[in-house]
């Protein structure tokens, strides 16, 4: 998960879920920002498996295992849907963050022997972070501006269902997710338009809960992202934004913001 960040304001519009990004221009900013935004994103992290009757789920004669191994690593499919508002300010140079949001929708889909399973929550969740941003080279009219952005961010979700071949099961899961981030990206003015790209790399430390069991699993995931985006500012004060990124993690976000 990332964040993005706005190039006519200064970067204020980092939002930490799809992509990380900040650019360069800090004359656009005054005192701070407000953004509301929405953003999916996917990734791919890992967690260890201690013993296969860790994790468990009801059945209608007792309870059943969700994973076939013990003692290994299993790739976990994480997608999530966010709808969230985030507060940039700059009391100097530097321009701090923090945000928080719904988590709307939250699956991790993995293998167990030959089937495939699925936990699931809808507006059961939470995501919180930090960040804090600034630059390299500001941008200008006439020049790229190159900035900087690092993030922390974690995410909460308590899990309603379990799907599997044997159909749907209640949940007794909580999943959390640590992401520590840091970007860098590139931007350039063009009138009310202000696209940027960049690099983003990531470390994701995820835990898995049965509230049933008392057992917890635990992995940590490293990866390494391109994003691009653009910013887009049609009234002076307000812009809108629209960001992607790609390879060790897919995501997309869309907001509105006004500076002050």
């Amino acid at each position: 998960m990332v964040l993005f960040s706005t190039s006519a304001l200064g970067g204020v519009f980092s939002l930490f879920g799809a992509s990380v990004g900040s650019t360069a221009d800090e004359a656009a900013i005054d005192r701070g920002a407000f953004v509301g935004f929405f953003e999916r994103s996917e990734t791919e992290p890992e967690v260890r498996i201690s013993g296969a009757s860790a994790i468990q789920v009801p059945t209608g004669t007792g309870s059943s295992t969700v994973f076939s191994q013990s003692n290994a690593d299993v790739k976990l499919t994480r997608t999530s849907e966010l709808v969230g508002l985030k507060f940039t300010g700059r009391p100097k140079r530097l321009r701090y963050s923090v945000f928080l949001a719904q988590v709307r929708k939250f699956e991790i889909e993995f293998a167990s022997g030959s089937a495939t399973n699925r936990f699931g929550a809808s507006d059961s969740g939470l995501a919180y972070g930090i960040g804090v941003s600034g630059s390299f080279v500001p941008t200008s009219v006439a020049s790229v501006g190159i900035g900087w952005d690092l993030q922390y961010r974690q995410t909460l979700v308590d899990f309603e269902r379990f799907v599997s071949a044997l159909g749907l099961a209640k949940a007794n899961q909580r999943l959390v997710e640590d992401e520590i981030q840091a970007s860098a990206t590139a931007s350039k003015r063009f009138g009310q338009i202000s696209p940027y790209a960049g690099l983003k790399v990531s470390h994701w430390i995820t835990r898995l809960e049965d509230r049933s069991t008392g057992e917890r699993l635990r992995g940590n995931s490293d990866g390494a992202s391109v994003l691009v985006g653009f910013e887009w500012e049609p009234i002076a004060g307000e812009a809108g934004f629209a960001e992607a990124s790609f390879l060790d993690e897919e995501s997309f976000s869309i907001g509105w913001g006004f500076r002050f």
